[in-house]
């Protein structure tokens, strides 16, 4: 198997998606995700004439969305499989959860343990998949799905995934995990960050 060149490891930043209601668009993800709208423009160069919105929800990433005018309105399947948003806590999850229950913009709303995290699942305007999730304490091998329900308190969730986990050869700590991971590709002085702010 072929590896990439001999550089520093990439980091992922953004990713841009055709649209067919731009503006429509740009606003749900403004309001639901809370994003800066970092620049709005057109472009006319190398085969490509469209109107284009710049996203962010980070100050150091100038964009993280970019939606781009002009997907046709009658294609017969959605190449986005979905768009993934973390957030730092359980509360957090469950008070998107109540919010997109009164969003009039999105759709089949529904939530998940996957083991390694609890995710948040719904349809954005255009049928797109969004996910909000956050990392639970473990690792286990994927896929994985089971209901969560988003009115047990913290401490059940935790508790009742931590027993679903339990079941599998593959579960381990996430850092252990993680570790694992940094090392097959060579990050000699990886530490595990934190979204959370306490």
């Amino acid at each position: 198997m072929l590896s990439s060149p001999n550089i520093s490891n990439v980091r992922f930043t953004h990713a841009g998606f055709w649209v067919e209601d731009l503006d429509k668009m740009a606003d749900f993800y403004q309001r639901v995700f809370k994003m800066h709208r970092s620049d709005h423009g057109k472009i006319d160069a190398h085969g490509l004439r469209a109107e284009l919105a710049f996203l962010t929800g980070d100050p150091e990433e100038h964009h993280q969305l970019v939606f781009i005018a002009g997907k046709p309105r009658d294609l017969p399947f959605n190449v986005i499989n979905q768009i993934s948003f973390r957030v730092g806590k359980l509360s957090d999850l469950r008070a998107y959860w109540h919010f997109l229950q009164a969003e009039p913009n999105a759709s089949g709303i529904y939530a998940f343990s996957h083991g390694n995290a609890w995710s948040l699942y719904f349809h954005d305007p255009e049928g797109n998949r969004c996910e909000i999730y956050l990392d639970t304490p473990w690792y286990v091998e994927q896929p994985f799905r089971t209901e969560l329900d988003l009115t047990l308190s913290d401490t059940e969730i935790l508790e009742r995934t931590r027993k679903e986990v339990a079941k599998y050869p593959s579960a381990k700590p996430l850092k252990l995990w993680q570790k694992e991971v940094a090392d097959s590709l060579g990050l000699k002085d990886w530490a595990p960050s934190d979204l959370a702010e306490d």
